[in-house]
């Protein structure tokens, strides 16, 4: 008699020949690597080229204060690249340790990596299938291959299938998957597939091979950086330009340059920014998204498409009583012998099993139809496959009742009367007919019979279940709609399940815009557009990486939803990657940018609002910084070519960029959401940071800014002159701006404006479009942090010695202070009169 399996040499010979049966580790960088990764950025380049300059001129205080932002930044960076990379480590935990399969014609049970190609495996319910194998025989054998297939109900599996082998897992019934977990019966099968070679293999293989994508906002800031690092290199040559041409101390105008980088650099920016987005990770923690990749934040507001999965997402993930149908009416109260079959022929334990077993108990409970007093079960035969019914004895009224449910063709063929005695022949066709009508619209079905001698059946009724829509999901599609994006789902259920499920939610109305798997692979293979279509059925794992680069070469958005291991390619590669928090599994959370804690559609929406909340916020931010800094370039450029005195000292520059700026660009960045967020269309991937009059209101209040802060700088001069009876003219202001405490006094006035202008401008930045009592209706309180910080630290400075003395200030009267303050609120003013000029928010 021949052995069954291996023998221990073939087994040795072969995993020298095919590999260990293990998922190859993923490649990690190491922690120097991520955290030099982090100074690849041209605004740092930018501010590292600032820090070396200060050093070598001596501006030892400016050097320290960059390097700090430059060290806070690449920390939290890092902290946040080392989180997102244990996708594969999550999948080697879903193999099993140990297998238990056939060597020398002996079971045994042997670590799970030494099993080899031609093995001869033998499972049980509660096993984890060690390897892709085909199955030889098997016993009432239930699959779990959600984490594969993204559908949450057992497989039943065979061992007698067509020779043609399908793509598609879900239509491959003789086959086991590695990481699927058995559920009931046994089963023995021989391998076939080990390691990379599995199903799950060739996802880790995916997950390693996908390159990491590059945010819009992320696009749009190093867009920025290099146009701020050219205007620098421009400015700069321009200076050592005239330098030359007027004969001036080059050693000089070369400190002057560092200034003008100072001023032109927005040092606080990257901190603002993360600040920005850590913000809104907090809110959207609280609308129960946990965001793994912090500028994914931003990308949810830029998103045209979401893929959805139907299962879990646009419907609930349990099996619900739908229809029920007596053979003669359809109708919603159980009674009798069909109410005792609901209730007792199951093999539920603490309410625990089979989902339609679940679903039937489920619904006696939910509308209060109890068992009979005194019906009792007295046995349970468990479900056969060859019958494909399952059966139980009850005791009712004294006697015995045999009740079965199973497949409606078998029942049927079985029952000879109905239940009210009549002959079942008659009422047949209406009972076919409603069954062929309950399976094409996607329901999943069962019938039920009775009999008090196991031999003559009475018909009880058909059932249709399915797994429901969420509540309000075509609300929240609709809003999405209306909001320019577009939804799509896609699922392994058949066309006609797919396209009934879509049309409740409001995805689609015409069945000409759902498609099968097969026929996107035709339309693809020969590049015909796919944009008309909205439902995708019978969809593999490769469809949804599919239909996520045709729209990301088309240059939109993807957002992708899922739960499963055959996601994680696909959530990877969108833009946006979408786990579900209480169904995924890990390898989905581990590969997603974000995970939803209650696998709610509407969670997804709302994600979307505080998205777009937060690149309007980090826009408003970016824009109010650059404004402040082109007002702070045009004051000293302006003054060295009169040759008088700058304005502001670069440690004066530092401080409004570092300090005085940065609480007003984080109040602006708390910011609540615009009521009408959702009422326009997604951002374009490659629309610049100044579209939408960016560019007008960065040029408009940093022209504003230099005015006043220019202005208060030549107050005070003009004062002096004045008393001295002095005309005013260029020579006589760099006359009297040679007395030093007339400058200093001058510069106080300046430092001082330029960072009580800021205060006001973040006001008027709130929201563009607003009049003054909406502004203050949304005074929060970070709005009024920076006011009373701001105005406070200013004070300090001015009033403290040992801090006037570094920044080269002095003091102000109260009268000084209020004129200075009346200059200060003119960019709000100028907010009130340009407002009606938007259309639209930022």
């Amino acid at each position: 008699m021949e052995k069954k399996g291996l023998t221990q040499q073939e087994a040795i010979k072969k995993n020298q020949e095919y590999g260990l049966n293990e998922i190859e580790k993923q490649k990690k960088q190491s922690i120097i690597k991520i955290v030099l990764s982090q100074f690849k950025d041209v605004t740092v380049y930018l501010l590292l080229f600032a820090t070396i300059l200060s050093i070598l001129l001596g501006e030892y205080v400016d050097s320290i204060i960059i390097f700090i932002v430059l060290v806070i930044n690449s920390t939290i960076g890092t902290i946040q690249e080392i989180k997102a990379e244990n996708s594969i480590a999550a999948l080697k935990k879903l193999s099993s340790p140990n297998a238990k399969v056939y060597r020398d014609g002996n079971l045994i049970e042997i670590d799970t990596k030494y099993l080899t190609i031609g093995d001869v495996v033998y499972l049980e319910e509660g096993d984890i299938v060690p390897a892709d194998i085909h199955i030889t025989d098997c016993n009432n054998l239930k699959i779990d291959e959600s984490l594969l297939t993204g559908e949450s109900f057992p497989v039943e599996k065979k061992d007698k299938c067509n020779k043609v082998k399908s793509n598609n897992i879900i239509d491959r019934l003789c086959d086991a998957f590695a990481s699927s977990k058995v559920i009931s019966g046994n089963c023995e099968g021989i391998v076939y597939g080990i390691g990379m070679q599995t199903e799950v293999g060739k996802i880790a293989k995916q997950l390693n091979t996908n390159e990491k994508m590059i945010t819009p906002l992320q696009q749009r800031l190093e867009k920025l950086s290099k146009w701020l690092g050219i205007i620098i290199v421009g400015i700069v040559l321009v200076v050592f330009l005239i330098a030359m041409i007027f004969k001036m101390d080059r050693i000089e105008m070369l400190i002057f340059s560092i200034s003008l980088a100072v001023a032109a650099i927005p040092e606080g920016l990257p901190a603002v920014v993360t600040i920005v987005l850590s913000l809104g990770v907090r809110k959207l923690a609280m609308k129960k998204t946990i965001v793994r990749k912090l500028p994914s934040v931003e990308t949810l507001g830029s998103v045209n498409i979401v893929c959805t999965d139907k299962t879990g997402t646009i419907t609930k993930n349990e099996l619900e009583v739908q229809k029920i149908y007596s053979g003669i009416e359809e109708t919603s109260k159980v009674e009798g012998l069909l109410k005792d079959a609901f209730l007792f022929c199951n093999s539920l334990k603490e309410n625990k099993g089979d989902p339609i077993d679940v679903a039937l108990v489920n619904y006696c409970k939910n509308n209060g139809f109890l068992a009979d007093k005194g019906t009792i079960k007295i046995k349970e035969r468990p479900f056969e496959s060859e019958l494909k019914i399952m059966s139980c004895i009850i005791k009712k009224d004294g006697k015995k009742v045999y009740l079965y449910k199973g497949a409606p063709e078998i029942i049927i063929s079985k029952c000879s009367t109905m239940f009210n005695g009549s002959n079942i022949s008659l009422y047949k066709y209406r009972i076919n007919e409603t069954l062929l009508d309950l399976q094409t619209r996607g329901y999943r079905t069962l019938a039920f019979a009775c009999s008090y001698d196991d031999k003559v059946f009475s018909f009880l009724g058909v059932v249709g279940f399915s797994d429901p829509i969420r509540e309000n999901i075509a609300d929240l599609i609709s809003v999405l709609k209306k909001a320019g994006i577009k939804t799509i789902m896609i699922t392994g259920d058949h066309k006609i399940t797919a396209y009934e499920i879509s049309k409740q939610a409001g995805i689609t109305d015409l069945i000409d815009e759902c498609i099968t798997g097969d026929e996107l692979d035709q339309l693809i293979e020969k590049g015909e557009p796919i944009d008309k279509y909205k439902v995708f059925a019978r969809a593999n794992p490769s469809h949804k990486a599919m239909i996520i680069d045709y729209y990301q070469r088309k240059n939109y958005v993807v957002a992708m939803t899922g739960d499963g291991v055959n996601d994680c390619p696909a959530l990877k590669k969108a833009d946006i990657g979408i786990a579900m928090g209480e169904k995924g599994s890990d390898v989905a959370k581990e590969s997603a940018d974000m995970v939803l804690t209650d696998d709610n559609f509407s969670t997804i929406e709302n994600a979307i609002e505080e998205g777009r909340n937060v690149y309007i916020n980090i826009k408003k931010a970016v824009l109010f910084l650059l404004s402040s800094n082109l007002g702070e370039i045009l004051s000293v450029v302006l003054f060295v070519l009169l040759k008088l005195p700058t304005p502001l000292l670069s440690i004066h520059i530092l401080w409004v960029n570092l300090i005085s700026d940065s609480l007003p660009a984080l109040a602006l960045g708390s910011d609540k959401k615009y009521t009408d967020i959702m009422d326009d269309e997604p951002r374009k991937k490659d629309e610049s940071i100044f579209a939408n009059k960016g560019l007008f209101i960065t040029l408009f209040y940093g022209i504003l800014i230099f005015i006043l802060t220019s202005a208060s700088f030549l107050i005070y001069p003009i004062i002096a002159l004045k008393s001295q009876d002095l005309s005013f003219s260029l020579s006589t202001i760099r006359y009297i701006l040679q007395d030093e405490a007339v400058l200093t006094k001058a510069r106080t006035f300046a430092f001082t404006t330029l960072g009580m202008t800021q205060l006001f401008h973040m006001l008027g930045m709130s929201n563009v479009r607003a009049n003054l009592k909406d502004l203050f209706k949304h005074f929060n309180g970070l709005k009024a942090a920076s006011l009373i910080v701001g105005i406070g630290l200013q004070l300090i400075l001015l009033e403290i010695p040992l801090f006037s003395n570094f920044f080269k200030i002095t003091h102000l009267n109260a009268l000084e202070l209020l004129w200075l303050l009346g200059i200060a609120v003119i960019p709000l003013l100028f907010q009130q009169l340009l407002r009606k000029t938007y259309k639209r928010g930022l």
